[in-house]
């Protein structure tokens, strides 16, 4: 058990010390730190199914990763600007030979997040493993837009301490559905 153990902390601390070549990426033109939903996507074409692909993803504020149409994770664990969080998981069992579509919304909630809820700058990103899962790597590759059918109401309180986020208003006739599936 304690050699299993040492292994697995061994694996991470090695993995961590590695540099990412992947990008922080964020929607051409966009600010760095105003609210906005954002929706990124990828497609990849694989010869055949993958029996591992393991993926690190990250985003500031908050991310919902698809595969194939499929949510696979969401986060990303709170931290700070200097213990940033990411998660790690095997995507394998969402793809397929063939095209496949990566895609994540990502949240900034800037001024209007939740007290505990650490913020740098808007941005999305995700790290292949290895060399052979490096062709999803965040950079220039990467489709992105702002979703304008999100806006946030502030409560109307006053001289309160108010820790929780924002009320959220999502117009379904702006909602571009389905942008985390192939064919859109």
């Amino acid at each position: 058990m304690k050699k299993y153990l040492f292994l697995l902390l061994f694996s991470i601390s090695a993995f961590a010390q590695k540099p990412w070549t992947a990008q922080w990426i964020k929607v051409p033109g966009e600010t760095d730190y105003n609210f906005g939903v954002y929706h990124f996507r990828k497609t990849i074409e694989l010869s055949s199914k993958p029996d591992k692909f393991v993926v690190h993803v990250s985003a500031d504020n908050r991310y919902k990763f698809y595969v194939n149409g499929e949510m696979v994770s969401m986060g990303p664990a709170r931290g700070d600007v200097f213990n940033w969080n990411f998660e790690t998981f095997d995507i394998a069992p969402f793809l397929k030979s063939g095209k496949n579509v990566l895609a994540a919304q990502v949240w900034q909630l800037a001024e209007e997040r939740p007290m505990a809820q650490i913020t740098f700058r808007t941005g999305f990103i995700l790290q292949g493993d290895t060399e052979k899962e490096a062709v999803v790597n965040t950079n220039n590759s990467w489709k992105g837009t702002r979703n304008e059918a999100y806006s946030v109401k502030k409560p109307e309180v006053t001289y309160v301490y108010y820790v929780v986020g924002p009320q959220e208003t999502v117009d379904m006739n702006k909602y571009p559905v389905g942008w985390e599936l192939m064919n859109f």
